[in-house]
């Protein structure tokens, strides 16, 4: 899979750019290392692979890039990606009789905006 990822980056850490767009693995202690190599006090604040990649200085990554224990983690995540990319899907196990042929999927961050806090300060919307 090829993704766009405004970002300059090492030939060797390409990987990093599925890793930070695929949230699967969010909560692999693997994954949580390699971008606290990267950027440890922005791991800590944000927890956020996109925005580590995105800012982290070119100086860290040519860093990372030739250390074994990096690489090491690193290729082991990209293993887990492609394997996990090859596996069918759980609703393509699934036999399609009965199944419904749409879904609809809510996300929370998706509805959340300054304009809706606002309705929260304005006076006269308390409780509402």
């Amino acid at each position: 899979m090829h993704l766009l990822i405004n970002r300059e980056l090492p030939e060797v850490l390409h990987p990093l750019a599925s890793l930070a767009m695929d949230l699967r693995w969010t909560g692999s202690q693997t994954a949580s290392r390699i971008w606290a190599r990267l950027d440890a006090d922005m791991w800590e604040r944000t927890r956020n692979p996109l925005t580590i990649l995105l800012n982290v200085h070119w100086d860290r990554l040519e860093a990372a890039a030739p250390d074994p224990a990096f690489r090491s983690d690193l290729d082991h995540m990209r293993m887990r990606i492609e394997r996990a990319n090859a596996q069918p899907s759980w609703f393509a196990t699934r036999e399609s009789a009965g199944l419904p042929n749409q879904v609809a999927y809510f996300s929370m961050e998706f509805g959340l905006d300054g304009g809706a806090a606002d309705l929260f300060r304005r006076p006269g919307n308390a409780g509402r």
